[in-house]
Parts: C-alpha cells; structure tokens; sequence
C-alpha cells in the first residue's frame, strides 16, 4: 500500500529526556512516534481526513514531494497533537467494529447458510 501521508522522524538529539516542550507542555517523543506510525499505516481515506485537520493550522509547515507530503511533529502544538489522538482513536474504533460485525455477519453465514448444514439436518414428522 502506498503512503500518501508521511510523517518526519522526529529528531531525539536535542531532547535529552525524550521529551519536547511546546508552549509550556510536554510532548512526549514515544507518543510522536505513535502518531507517526499510526498515520502511516492507515488507508489513503484516512491519510487525506488527517491531512485536513493539519491544514485546519496555517501555522504548520506542510513539505510537499513525489513521495507525499512530510510534516515535522515536534513542530505541532499540543492542541494539534490531541486532536490527532482522538481522530486515531475513532479510526481504531471503527476499525474493531467492522471487525466485529463482520465476524457476527461470516458466523451466521456458517450457521445458517452452509449447504451442508441443510443436508444434515434431520426432519422429525
């Protein structure tokens, strides 16, 4: 699957706690690099309904090339950074649900669709 969405490394070099302070709050790095790997592995849909909530912000710098469009997080602030969590957290939502109804939906298939289970059934007159 093709990234559409990429998003920088984020530089540990100059954190010697792993953590950055934006506006007097600390982001913690391992949570960066969740967003990041996160973003990375959504579908296309998703990559694009994120890149929204970025351009939402004038303030972050969007570096657009042939490989897609990179996005330093240590330069988000932190209200940026939480509704990227919540947006993650109903996208991993909605993916368990899915997950489920269909499992229910392919369960009922086996139950009361399968030709062998007709052909086996017994009826008692």
């Amino acid at each position: 699957m093709e990234t559409l969405l990429e998003v920088s490394d984020v530089d540990n070099s100059n954190t010697a706690t792993n953590e950055i302070i934006d506006q007097n709050e600390f982001i913690n790095v391992n949570e960066l690099i969740y967003i990041r790997d996160k973003i990375e592995n959504m579908s296309k849909y998703n990559q694009v309904n994120i890149l929204g909530i970025f351009k939402n912000f004038p303030e972050i710098t969007l570096n657009e090339n042939s490989y897609g469009i990179h996005i330093n997080l240590s330069d988000v602030k932190r209200n940026v950074i939480t509704l990227l969590l919540d947006y993650i957290k109903y996208v991993c939502e909605q993916e368990n649900e899915l997950l489920s109804i269909e499992q229910q939906k392919e369960d009922y298939k086996n139950v009361y669709f399968v030709k062998d289970n007709k052909d086996n059934s017994k009826v008692v007159v």
